[in-house]
């Protein structure tokens, strides 16, 4: 059957610290029919796991009929003077529709 492409709307995130949260669209594209299953993995650019963000990846799931979907990743002000911090999201895998840049590799 026809099957969707699943993309990230943008693959570089900057968030400003004191913002509590980093959101990353997934949007899906083509056939919206029936569950994607995807795996996402978090990639520390400037940005620290554990002092920066929480999480450094993980699973969610974009049920039938749903075009996109926010992905919240927490942000922690660790009180330093520091830049805005950055980081990138890559999507690993994706059951139910096929991956489409951008994505890393």
């Amino acid at each position: 059957g026809m099957s969707g492409s699943v993309f990230l709307a943008e693959t570089e995130i900057s968030v400003d610290e004191t913002a509590g949260v980093a959101y990353v669209e997934i949007r899906r594209a083509g056939s919206l029919l029936g569950e994607v299953s995807l795996t996402y993995l978090v990639i520390g650019d400037t940005a620290a796991e554990g002092a920066d963000y929480l999480g450094t990846g993980g699973n969610l799931v974009m049920g039938d009929g749903v075009a996109s979907l926010r992905l919240a990743i927490p942000i922690l002000d660790d009180l330093l003077a520091e830049p805005t911090e950055a980081f990138a999201v890559t999507l690993i895998s994706a059951d139910g529709a096929a991956l489409q840049a951008p994505r890393t590799t």
